[in-house]
């Protein structure tokens, strides 16, 4: 009985699967609060979702369940093969595959699934969401060996290789689709991100103190850009930052952390506060909101998310230049006194500060329309299948 019901269901609405590597958790992390708009996307443009993590655990499918109820169906997360299993008895049924991280797309193309005789392949859409080969560059400039000209041209063309598999690639840039609409002649969308601009009851800026990080702290920091940024911010930043407005502030630190370079920089004056369930009263209480990141690719949600919230950013020049964003829309520093300087204008000049949260909010109402990301996504997949559909008849 559920089966036909599922079939009736399904009939007149157009049936995904997303593919990831987990569970699209927001409170995680990495990449998986976009995962999430994606998921939420879907649904709100009328698909009918399914969802297959690589690997579960059964505490995180309940998480989904509260989540999502039953408007997404989660698959258990069994590797490979349980990808392998999904497709043969499911894969045909869907009108497209959504497939996010290399690490995926490479696992699906080694499943080497083909429909029985006779059905139709679906069509897939990799999520690239950035270029990786140009954030290993940047980390490795920073963390030796350096990448030559040369390695750095094979990573690219191993990403743009495996991206060609796909019938429509998304990502979360504008930069990098020219970028791989330059290197593969395939249907390339840009994806951002989808976020209303919400900002918390108008505390002032008088009312308001400290120094607020948002992000997922997980393993060591030549590895993890939002670890070697927090490290470098108060290692080497906040130095000189106490020279400029004194030590009158706290950093406050929120996310998941699971890295002893972050626990050892615990302090009268660094809170770390790990998984934080509900940022509202950081956003409001918090003066300045930093991402000092030196190595990174794609989209800083957290900084969107901290801009809708009303509570004005400080960034690194990399990070403006993937938002496309200049001052006022948020403050720009590089270098331990670069960044220091330009968190002190903030921190201490209300006008200033007063102009940037305006300027942060119009800038996520306009670029980070939530109707303007569930198009997209409809779009790509429209994308996609017309493409798919090119391929077959040559």
């Amino acid at each position: 009985m559920f089966a036909r019901k599922r079939d009736v269901r399904t009939a007149s609405r157009r049936r995904i699967l997303i593919v990831d590597q987990f569970v699209p958790d927001p409170l995680l992390g990495a990449g998986l609060p976009r995962a999430h708009q994606i998921v939420s996307s879907f649904v709100d443009a009328g698909f009918d979702v399914d969802h297959y993590p690589m690997w579960s655990k059964r505490s995180e499918r309940r998480r989904m369940r509260v989540l999502f109820g039953t408007r997404v169906r989660f698959r258990r997360g069994q590797g490979r093969l349980g990808l392998w299993n999904v497709l043969r008895t499911d894969g045909a049924g869907y009108d497209a595959l959504f497939v996010s991280r290399p690490p995926t797309m490479q696992t699906l193309l080694a499943v080497g699934w083909k429909p029985r005789w006779g059905a139709r392949r679906p069509p897939v859409i990799y999520d690239a969401e950035a270029l990786f080969a140009v954030r290993e560059k940047l980390r490795r400039a920073l963390y030796p060996p350096a990448m030559s000209d040369a390695e750095f041209q094979e990573e690219l063309l191993a990403e743009l290789r495996l991206m060609s598999e796909a019938d429509a690639v998304a990502t979360a840039g504008s930069s990098d689709a020219a970028a791989i609409g330059s290197g593969i002649d395939i249907p390339t969308r840009v994806l951002p991100h989808a976020i209303s601009a919400r900002p918390v009851p108008a505390a002032g800026f008088d009312d308001r103190r400290g120094i607020l990080f948002v992000g997922r702290l997980a393993g060591p920091p030549d590895l993890t850009p939002n670890v070697d940024s927090v490290q470098h911010f108060v290692r080497e930043i906040m130095p000189e930052l106490d020279r400029l407005i004194g030590t009158d502030y706290v950093v406050q630190i929120a996310g998941m952390v699971d890295s002893p370079e972050i626990e050892a920089l615990r302090s009268d004056r660094v809170a770390v506060l790990g998984v934080v369930q509900d940022l509202g009263e950081l956003y409001e209480r918090c003066r300045v909101f930093v991402a000092p990141t030196r190595y990174s690719a794609g989209i800083p949600l957290k900084v969107t998310e901290a801009m809708s919230r009303g509570i004005p950013a400080v960034v690194t020049q990399q990070l403006a230049d993937q938002l496309e964003v200049r001052e006022p829309t948020v403050a720009i520093g590089d270098g331990a006194e670069g960044f220091a300087r330009a968190c002190a204008r903030l921190y201490t000049d209300a006008e200033l500060w007063r102009d940037t949260r305006e300027q942060g909010l119009g800038f996520v109402a306009k670029a980070c329309s939530p109707e303007v990301f569930r198009h997209r996504l409809v779009e790509v997949v429209d994308a996609a299948i017309a493409h798919a559909r090119e391929r077959q008849e040559l």
